[in-house]
């Protein structure tokens, strides 16, 4: 498995299942490479921001302006 493969594979497992031998061939393509190994941590890393992001308890985006503001401070 090449490297463009493998984060293929990487980002193509979020979505559905691999077959049993893409993941075994993406493991050990991930035993040997550091390289994807990084990849594959920044693309769950970012996944997880994501979810956080979205489970926000008001519901409301995050903003360079509103943050660390309290209302009365307007």
């Amino acid at each position: 498995m090449h490297c463009d493969d493998a984060t293929r594979a990487l980002s193509a497992a979020l979505e559905q299942p691999l077959a049993f031998g893409e993941r075994v061939a993406l493991r050990l393509h991930l035993a040997l490479c550091r390289n994807c190994r990084n990849f594959g941590q920044q693309v769950a890393f970012l996944r997880e921001s994501m979810r956080a992001y979205a489970r926000r308890p008001d519901g409301s985006p995050a903003t360079a302006r509103n943050e660390g503001k309290d209302a009365s401070s307007e």
